[in-house]
């Protein structure tokens, strides 16, 4: 007596649900390469994190092109971030540091060029927070 494997209806629409298609895995490859890109920049500005954009790139690489994933993963300067996150060794501590120290230098012009008096009042221009103090510097020296 022999017996036949019989596929269930279920089987063949699963295998469907994990192929993506053609145009699904070029916007994959399409986001994971911007993502790349913003992660070079986060690399020289501290504005933007570099390992966290890094391992969502190679997350989409990995859903829509292993050539890009292997590329992304066997950088000679980007595959360090990677590899470094699949170890769990996380943000490596020269960029941790580097950041911070980076932080604590924003915060130290914040505090010389965005100072408030007593009543509570900018003395150096109307509008002033952390993230526009470059403006703030540019408008009081216009008032002079």
């Amino acid at each position: 007596m022999t017996f036949k494997k019989i596929e269930t209806s279920s089987e063949p629409q699963n295998r469907k649900k994990r192929e993506l298609n053609k145009t699904a895995r070029i916007l994959l490859v399409v986001a994971g390469t911007i993502l790349v890109l913003l992660s070079i920049l986060g690399i020289f500005l501290p504005i933007l994190p570099t390992t966290p954009l890094l391992i969502l790139a190679a997350t989409l690489y990995a859903r829509s092109s292993k050539r890009f994933y292997g590329w992304l993963t066997n950088n000679r300067f980007l595959g360090k971030y990677i590899k470094d996150y699949q170890e769990g060794k996380g943000i490596p501590l020269k960029a941790k540091i580097t950041a911070i120290i980076l932080i604590w230098d924003n915060y130290r012009m914040l505090s010389i060029f965005c100072y408030r008096d007593t009543l509570g009042e900018d003395t150096t221009c109307n509008y002033c927070d952390r993230n526009n103090y470059l403006y703030c510097i540019k408008k009081a020296k216009s008032e002079k």
